[in-house]
């Protein structure tokens, strides 16, 4: 079907213009305007750029000349954002991850000690949690109110792990019992962060806890105190039953224990068919050379029971955490 000649002409007449105008709307972009002074703008400003949607190439501009800004201003642009975690504004909160990454010690610090103290909770909150990107531990007495704040103890109870505060791990350790899952499970990884022997029985009543998130961090915390868990571990092997004791091989699977190995091999012969699998997982970890003999064991006694395949399996690395 051929064209009418006015719609050719129309065609040919808009792709002229279109040659003539493009141009010079790119070299306006080029040197449409100077790079504009955003020194003197107020941080609600400059923020209002830098988290908005830039759908256009002047916006994207806006917006990484105001990050810049923004950055330059260093602590007062971390107390800012910290000052305003009560909006619940995602940005604010990415962009007090990103300064706590740029940010050294002795500017960062001082700014985040002192909104511990703010009347907002989330405030308080925010700078107990950033406070824990920090290596700063000659001020974990300043946390230590914190852990009666119903709002903020989470995020206090982390940053002591993280700080490693030995003479916390008692008031720590109280929240073990707590009704909040989530806050459990920040107790029993700060307790495996400071690595106190004291811990363990603690970390292995753990082991029973409920919820398997708690139980799976309790492993975690047990396997990295390391040795000390070892010979505790083994003891508790042998007079724990069920989940607990499941829990248990794992642990000892994951600190490669040789001296449970004769203890796994007669779980083999367990009544429960899960430990049983657990127990030939765990040797399959301790000494994979070995597990062939293993699998024969358990299969000769279980046959086609599905536990074969998850013995076969072996447990999987140790899963890590922030």
């Amino acid at each position: 079907m051929r064209c009418p000649a006015v719609h050719i002409r129309v065609t040919l007449l808009g792709l002229i213009l279109a040659t003539a105008v493009l141009p010079t709307r790119a070299g306006q972009a080029d040197v449409d305007v100077s790079v504009p002074d955003l020194q003197g703008s107020s941080f609600d400003d400059l923020m209002s750029h830098a988290s908005r949607y830039a759908t256009t190439a002047e916006k994207r501009r806006m917006k990484h000349l105001a990050r810049a800004e923004l950055k330059r201003r260093g602590e007062r642009f971390l107390r800012y954002l910290v000052s305003h975690a009560g909006i619940k504004n995602v940005w604010f909160s990415i962009y007090a991850r990103e300064m706590v990454d740029w940010l050294p010690s002795e500017k960062a610090v001082p700014v985040l000690l002192d909104l511990l103290n703010a009347a907002h909770p989330e405030v308080r909150k925010m700078a107990a949690y950033l406070l824990g990107f920090y290596h700063a531990p000659q001020y974990w007495e300043r946390l230590l109110p914190l852990l009666e704040d119903e709002d903020v103890a989470g995020a206090a109870i982390r940053t002591l792990g993280k700080w490693q505060a030995a003479r916390a791990a008692s008031r720590i350790a109280d929240f073990l019992q707590d009704d909040n899952e989530r806050r459990r499970i920040l107790a029993v990884n700060a307790l495996g962060d400071i690595g106190s022997p004291e811990s363990i029985p603690s970390l292995f009543r753990m082991l029973d806890d409920p919820a398997c998130t708690v139980r799976r961090a309790a492993v975690r915390a047990l396997v990295r105190i390391g040795p000390a868990a070892e010979r505790p571990a083994i003891r508790e092997l042998a007079r724990s039953r069920g989940r607990k004791q499941r829990e248990v091989i794992r642990v000892l699977a994951y600190l490669h224990s040789r001296r449970a190995v004769p203890r796994l091999r007669r779980l083999l012969s367990s009544a429960d068919c899960t430990t049983a699998a657990d127990a030939a997982r765990a040797l399959a970890v301790i000494q994979p050379s070995r597990f062939t003999a293993r699998g024969k064991e358990l299969q000769a006694r279980c046959g086609g029971c599905p536990c074969i395949t998850l013995a076969g399996a072996g447990f999987p690395p140790l899963e890590q955490r922030d």
